[in-house]
Order: C-alpha cells, then structure tokens, then sequence
C-alpha cells in the first residue's frame, strides 16, 4: 500500500470544520463584519494561529491596521504552503533565507538552523529543553524542512513554485 506525502497530516486537515459564510455579503453590511469574525475564528481554532497575528473584524471592513490583515493572510498562506498550496513569493523567499542560514551555519559548525531555532532552545543553564510531539505539530511555525537539507546544498529556487496536486484534500471549490 502506498502513502501519499500528506498521508501522516491529512488527518487533522479533515477533521477541521469548515469556515461559514455568506456569498452574497455586502461590503460594509453586517453579513460581511459575519463573514470576516467566521474566517478569524477559523484561523484562530482551526489552524491555532497564535493571537498577536490575527486581525480584528474593523481591520479588514474598517480599512484600519492593514498590516494585521497582511500577516493573519501570510501565516495562513505558510501553513497552507506545508501541504502543497501554492505558496506567496515573500513566503517562498523567507524559505530561501531559512535554507540559506541553515546552510552557513551548518557550515561553520553551529547548532542552529535558523534564528527561530536558536530562539527559547536552551536555558540559562545551557540545556536544551524538550519537545513533545503532538498531532499539532503541523502548526507549529519552525519549518520542518530544514531538517531534510542535510545531504544537499542549499537550493536555488526562485519563482513560483509548482502546486503539489493531492487527491486527498479537499479544493477550495469543494468547500
């Protein structure tokens, strides 16, 4: 039996709810303020985006504070890019950066792939803390890809990267 790559994460992908809403929502209306509070909730449960980047309901109808609507958008988009969807440029470059840093690092001899990585792994004492894996994982914000690089240099990848097209995920027009 064959497993796809997503096989191991499509489980708690299925088990989210759907996000709610209203086709026919006007700009400004009271429907439309609906639709935005169901999209945050959904992040805010659903993928367990951590509070400080989500947005509020005025930030997105009110016009207000668009640079919290840009993060909430981009953090979706990365989680969204770790099962194949395709995923921003910016977010393509931050993977690049990452990929790059690793890559120095490794070869200089330090111990960290990233600065993300390097942020809260040790103490005051200089132990490493532990880390317990659980099914949500697959919201955790560290790349997980950082880990696969250990045999290959650092890849080029510039432009927009081809969809990875599974047959176990639901498309945004079955939803």
């Amino acid at each position: 039996m064959t497993r796809s790559i997503t096989s191991g994460s499509a489980g708690p992908i299925l088990a989210m709810g759907n996000v709610h809403y209203l086709v026919g929502a006007k700009s400004g209306t009271f429907f439309a303020r609906d639709n935005v509070s169901n999209f945050i909730t959904w992040c805010r449960k659903s993928l367990k985006i951590i509070e400080c980047l989500l947005f509020e309901t005025d930030d997105l109808i009110m016009r207000k504070n668009e640079k919290h609507v840009i993060l909430c958008l981009l953090e979706v988009a990365r989680r969204g890019a770790k099962f194949g969807m395709l995923a921003p440029m910016l977010v393509q470059m931050e993977r690049q950066i990452d990929r790059e840093i690793a890559a120095d690092n490794k070869a200089n001899g330090i111990g960290c792939g990233t600065q993300t990585e390097c942020d809260g792994t040790q103490t005051d004492f200089g132990v490493g803390t532990e880390t317990v894996g659980t099914e949500t994982d697959i919201f955790d914000d560290s790349d997980s890809e950082n880990e696969d690089d250990d045999d290959q240099g650092p890849m080029l990848m510039y432009g927009p990267q081809p969809q990875i097209i599974t047959n176990d995920l639901k498309s945004l027009d079955e939803m």
